[in-house]
């Protein structure tokens, strides 16, 4: 007797400090009366008292409701199911559990439910969801943002490499005649240096100087003189074999680097150009227009050579040579 005594005051005590709402429900017809409700449910459920009907407790929302319950006494087991409704304009979320409570016989005599409010969580639930939303559009647009970026930043690489490109134009070509400048044929010269030093190989320097310009400039102009330059650059140009670089030195002064070449081959090309140039008059529309001259010095490498200036400075003293003996002629370095 005391045992049950105990047992019915903690049944009791739960029933009634228990946050989760219960209450037990008898089948009367096609409704459900509410017979007792514990203080949670009185709080979870306002509308709800004992002796209504689920239909009066729960009003609209009593359809579903009433569904799982006809479910939990027609087949005799537990039902679980969710059940929402509004209270203060606010939307309320439950989930709850019934059991049937059978007689020895049995008969389904009565319901015995509980919930647990899932309200707080579902709204965090769904904050999250829009946190996480908002966060992957942020993500979008400033990966959107980061590819624009980078586009940019592609274009502006592509024109830097353009800009890049018009500089080394300018740093290592002559503008007048579009051949490389004194600072290119100084690399040039001293990587083709090292090259036939290195590995025994032929290397040849022409230097030209043209004719009489100071005389192409007093008698016709500067222009006249700009053009005999450009014509002396056209020439070399047209002369220089893929590895052979033609450049304007300076003023009146041209050089042709010439690598795998001998004295007889470097004397002939040398020849041929200054030939060329002879034939170039100053203004082709005019058969008295002066024609354009030069002369030209020829080195060669010697394996004695320790540096590029040993081989320009032979080539330097050939064209002087040049100069001296009348012009217009081709001299190559002395033997010895």
């Amino acid at each position: 007797m005391n045992a049950y005594k105990g047992k019915n005051e903690f049944f009791s005590t739960i029933w009634n400090v228990s946050p989760d709402p219960y209450w037990i429900c008898r089948p009367e017809g096609d409704d459900f009366i509410v017979m007792a409700l514990n203080p949670a449910a009185v709080d979870a459920f306002p509308g709800a008292k004992e002796g209504f009907s689920l239909a009066q407790a729960l009003g609209s929302g009593a359809e579903a409701v009433m569904l799982a319950f006809a479910r939990c006494m027609d087949g005799k087991v537990s039902v679980t199911f969710d059940y929402s409704d509004q209270r203060a304009g606010r939307e309320r979320y439950f989930r709850a559990v019934i059991v049937p409570i059978s007689t020895a016989g049995g008969k389904v005599t009565r319901i015995w439910g509980t919930a647990r409010e899932l309200t707080d969580l579902l709204e965090a639930r769904k904050r999250s969801e829009d946190l996480v939303q908002r966060l992957e559009s942020e993500v979008r647009e400033r990966t959107a943002m980061l590819l624009a970026a980078n586009e940019e930043l592609a274009i502006a690489n592509v024109e830097l490499k353009k800009a890049n490109d018009r500089y080394q134009d300018l740093a290592l070509k002559d503008a007048l005649t579009g051949l490389a400048n004194r600072r290119a044929f100084q690399e040039a010269g001293v990587r083709e240096f090292s090259r036939a030093q290195r590995y025994g190989r032929g290397l040849a320097l022409v230097l030209f100087d043209l004719d009489n310009l100071k005389r192409l400039n007093d008698e016709h102009g500067h222009p006249s003189g700009d053009e005999a330059i450009r014509r002396v650059g056209r020439v070399l140009a047209e002369a220089s074999r893929g590895a052979d670089l033609a450049a304007r030195l300076g003023g009146d002064e041209f050089a042709l680097i010439l690598p795998e070449t001998d004295m007889d081959k470097a004397v002939s090309l040398a020849k041929r150009s200054i030939d060329a140039l002879s034939d170039e008059l100053l203004d082709p529309r005019d058969p008295e227009s002066p024609r354009i001259g030069a002369s030209a010095g020829v080195a060669v490498f010697h394996l004695s050579d320790t540096a590029f200036d040993d081989l320009y400075a032979r080539s330097d003293h050939a064209l002087y040579r040049a100069k001296n003996r009348g012009k217009a002629r081709v001299e190559g370095e002395k033997a010895g």
